[in-house]
């Protein structure tokens, strides 16, 4: 009786042991993994929507799209432009058009644009429209500062780079 206790015994730190290890490797994984998403800043501004797709209803009504901003000078006032674009949805009856303009003053990381979608109660298959961010600027009409890169062929340059895509919408 005592030799089966033992090999349970065994078996069962055995089993722990390598449930242990598998543990241990996941979580140096799960490290890595944390350490290359980690967002490092580069100097660089940049604004992009969050999500980076929407999908609604067109009996929605309204609806929120967000902007975010990463990098840079968190400190400085930045402006930027929206503007909404037709796809297959049109201004004409699908969607209420929007223009504007965005601050972000110092410290402010998040702004939301409310955009209005049409119900007009006819089927429709699914449609899509754009919003456009664009015209990225100090508020103080100052330029921003530009970054000195390095290239592959050693030599220095400056460059400015802000990172603008469009969002496209379908509605359903």
């Amino acid at each position: 009786m005592a030799g089966k206790e033992d090999a349970k015994k065994s078996f069962s730190r055995q089993l722990q042991a390598e449930a242990e290890a598998e543990k241990a490797e996941l979580s140096k994984e799960e490290a890595q993994l944390a350490a290359t998403l980690e967002k490092k800043d580069d100097g660089v501004t940049r604004l992009m929507f969050d999500p980076p797709h929407y999908t609604v209803m067109e009996s929605v009504g309204t609806f929120e799209v967000t902007v975010l901003r990463e990098g840079g000078n968190l400190n400085q006032t930045v402006q930027v432009d929206y503007k909404t674009e037709d796809g297959t949805a049109s201004s004409e009856g699908d969607y209420i058009e929007a223009t504007g303009t965005l601050t972000f003053g110092p410290g402010e990381t998040k702004k939301t644009v409310t955009l209005e979608v049409l119900d007009d109660d006819v089927f429709e298959d699914d449609e899509h429209f754009y919003i456009r961010i664009s015209n990225l600027r100090r508020k103080d009409g100052k330029p921003f500062a530009e970054i000195e890169v390095e290239g592959e062929d050693g030599k220095k340059q400056c460059k400015l780079i802000v990172n603008l895509e469009p969002l496209i919408w379908p509605l359903s």
